[in-house]
């Protein structure tokens, strides 16, 4: 890792966070099974014998998708929890749901680009474009970059070939490879 992905300050924030039992385990059976859903698609088109999530949290998605998909080796990645913090390897696909909008604006470009060295083949990079309920330790909300749907393309763009993307009120996503 040669770029800076997270400050220290924010990284500590993140950390106390995740101590809460209760944080970032409230993903509906709903919500984990559509995700399931989009990692088989991905991971068939792409013939995909490895698999990152890149912020994966506490891994409640990640731990399904084991199950889920048992012939495919998978990753996790999350800086501030400590079972997911060490560098993962470049993967066939990476996925981050729901984890862009809560990187510090100044390091967004470096988090995009290191998840770009990360794919292999393709990304599903799904964003949340609204403010979070919760709020971080210090009072500021969680989801630090608040931007639309033409904004994360534009920036997506630049690193990775769209095939095909999503939107609603809430959210932006894309499944896209690497432009190499």
């Amino acid at each position: 890792m040669s770029k800076k992905l997270i400050t220290e300050d924010y990284l500590r924030m993140n950390q106390q966070l995740h101590e809460d039992p209760g944080y970032g385990v409230g993903i509906s059976e709903v919500v984990i099974n559509s995700r399931l859903k989009i990692i088989g698609d991905v991971a068939r088109e792409a013939k995909a014998k490895t698999i990152l999530d890149y912020g994966c949290g506490k891994g409640v998605i990640l731990e399904q998708a084991k199950q889920h998909f048992d012939q495919i080796e998978f990753y996790g990645y999350d800086p501030a929890v400590v079972k997911w913090s060490e560098e993962p390897p470049a993967c066939d696909v990476v996925y981050s749901f729901s984890v862009l909008e809560h990187i510090e604006p100044e390091l967004l470009d470096n988090v995009i680009d290191d998840i770009l060295e990360k794919t292999k083949v393709a990304a599903i990079l799904f964003v949340d474009t609204i403010p979070a309920i919760k709020s971080l330790p210090d009072g500021r909300n969680p989801h630090l970059t608040i931007e639309g749907p033409t904004w994360w393309r534009a920036k997506f763009k630049t690193r990775f070939r769209i095939f095909s993307e999503f939107e609603d009120s809430a959210r932006y996503g894309a499944f896209m490879a690497p432009l190499r």
